[in-house]
């Protein structure tokens, strides 16, 4: 029905039009409050109703080879039988500080050719362990951005890590559209923060680029040097207590 039709028929001429635009507003306004009662009703049903996700313990997963969990030599030992290549092609990065053994070591490697670029980042190893100092926490594989390489790196996770904890759509790329796949223990209800919603070790596939993640080992570096700071502060406050002898 034509609400401004109607309401010209039955008011009197001359009635300012204020009250006609304010009386079709009120029937907009009505009529959105009932739409959106409707489908916020039915994404509840939908939700109430909808396949818990999937758990997926990610912490057995690779990316070219590689796990979390690895020390630096396994790591680069592993990417290069993966990827069958040398040794030598692995670049490691500029030394730095490792915060628990005191020494100056590569943090990540990386190999790049022919559009693949994979970087391998590590933290150091708590509990400590001289032997094997570095620790692989995070993987990341990627590929040049394309539709065609965005498919087949989508078929090729689902064949190697099999159905995600959640696979929700992404349409804002220029290159088509694509999905987020995300694989973790402990998923949470909201896709956006499906894994995210605490520090857990997690694979997520995004557009070409394929990251896994374990945050626990970061948590235990992190917890060895506060732990240290505060050994240091009790030493330092023990070492200059003194018994009041006034």
């Amino acid at each position: 029905m034509n609400f401004a039709w109607y309401y010209c028929c039955l008011l009197p001429r001359g009635l300012p039009d204020t009250v006609l635009e304010t009386s079709e507003r009120r029937m907009e306004l009505k009529s959105g409050k009932m739409l959106f009662t409707f489908v916020v009703g039915i994404s509840v049903f939908v939700s109430a109703h909808a396949a818990p996700p999937r758990s997926v313990d990610v912490r057995d997963f690779d990316i070219a080879g590689v796990k979390t969990g690895m020390d630096f030599d396994q790591a680069v030992a592993a990417a290069a039988n993966h990827l069958q290549i040398a040794l030598n092609e692995i670049k490691p990065c500029p030394p730095r500080d490792d915060r628990v053994n005191k020494t100056r070591v590569p943090c990540c490697f990386r190999y790049r050719k022919d559009g693949v670029d994979l970087f391998v980042e590590f933290r150091g190893r708590v509990p400590v362990d001289k032997a094997r100092p570095l620790v692989v926490w995070r993987v990341n594989y990627r590929q040049p951005l394309s539709q065609q390489n965005q498919e087949a790196m989508a078929k090729a996770a689902l064949a190697k890590y099999g159905e995600p904890s959640w696979l929700r759509p992404v349409d804002n790329t220029q290159d088509g559209p694509t999905k987020q796949m995300l694989w973790c223990a402990k998923p949470g209800s909201l896709p956006h923060y499906a894994c995210a919603q605490e520090k857990q070790a997690s694979l997520e596939l995004g557009w070409t680029t394929l990251t896994l993640t374990d945050w626990a080992w970061v948590e235990a570096e992190d917890k060895f040097i506060e732990d240290l700071g505060k050994a240091k502060k009790k030493a330092f406050e023990d070492s200059n207590a003194r018994k009041p002898s006034f």
